[in-house]
């Protein structure tokens, strides 16, 4: 008897893991309970979040003027690539003159975010950024940094979104 009062919630756990696996019956639960478990995740975040905050204000003057000239200087570079760019986007606009071609990239818009947590371990690698639902973010889109794709937003709440990064083994 003992046996079997074991063995029955192993069963239904197992089958919940395979329907849910197989097919996505359990998505409109999952998500209702990590919007009600955001608040508690933002709780515990909280300590780490303060740790960096302090450790930001604690920079010296030193640090922030040499910082400060590295960033002049990036953005001297940046605005000689962007004389460049647009150079080749009016050659570009010439040459589609010229050919009567209709392709047109369409403008996008980007929704900067903060990185909360990084999770790396050997079988499942994850960012969790601090904007979700209620700042527009969706299940799907695309997340990029400033060097290149990072992956594909996999679940979002109205406070914080889950990336699934591109060298997941899952991905």
């Amino acid at each position: 008897m003992k046996f079997i009062e074991l063995f029955i919630p192993v069963i239904i756990s197992i089958l919940l893991i395979l329907s849910d696996y197989k097919f996505s019956y359990l998505n409109h639960l999952k998500q209702s309970i990590e919007t009600l478990i955001s608040p508690i995740y933002m709780v515990v975040n909280l300590p780490s979040q303060i740790y960096i905050w302090i450790d930001k204000q604690g920079t010296s003057k030193d640090q922030l003027t040499i910082n400060n000239n590295n960033l002049h200087r990036e953005l001297l570079k940046l605005k000689a690539k962007l004389q460049t760019y647009n150079a080749l986007a009016l050659k570009n606009k010439k040459l589609q003159a010229l050919l009567g071609s209709s392709y047109a990239v369409k403008q996008q818009n980007f929704t900067l975010a903060r990185i909360s947590k990084l999770s790396q371990s050997r079988l499942k690698k994850q960012i969790i950024i601090n904007k979700g639902s209620s700042s527009g973010i969706k299940i799907g889109q695309v997340a990029l940094s400033s060097k290149g794709i990072i992956g594909q937003i996999s679940r979002t709440t109205p406070l914080y979104s889950t990336i699934l990064m591109t060298s997941d083994p899952t991905c």
